[in-house]
């Protein structure tokens, strides 16, 4: 019973948030006002084709109405996700582009090519040992 308090309770949440009367969401969503008010005070479970009309009109997941999960957050973890990797990706593009630089301006001279090495093993990390190309 208490999921049905809480899926009535999220219901009428997102119709107040919105500023509909229980008679407005009904038109809506094509039921009667009796319905939305049923559901809402959790005396009638919501048939699924009402429960579908619902998410669609305020354009949230069914696991928001049934399990009360904000498809906001989820998606904001996401993205804060996406944006790190973006992030980091951005910062190896500068890093390559950073070598490229440094690669194409090697001359055949040795001590150049020594002082290169240097320099690129400066701006590699965690990436372990850069063999000495004039050693070998």
């Amino acid at each position: 019973m208490e999921f049905i308090i809480a899926i009535g309770k999220r219901i009428s949440q997102l119709r107040k948030q919105n500023g509909f009367s229980q008679a407005e969401l009904a038109r809506r969503i094509g039921c009667k006002r009796a319905s939305v008010s049923a559901i809402e005070e959790a005396r009638q479970k919501p048939p699924i084709d009402v429960l579908a009309k619902i998410v669609k009109e305020f354009g949230v997941s069914y696991d928001f109405i049934i399990d009360g999960i904000n498809d906001d957050i989820v998606h904001s973890s996401y993205a804060d996700k996406i944006d790190d990797q973006q992030s980091e990706i951005n910062r190896l593009k500068i890093t390559i582009d950073t070598l490229h630089d440094v690669i194409r301006n090697l001359s055949n001279d040795n001590k150049n090519v020594k002082q290169t090495i240097a320099e690129l093993k400066g701006y590699v990390t965690n990436v372990g040992e850069i063999s000495d190309p004039v050693e070998k």
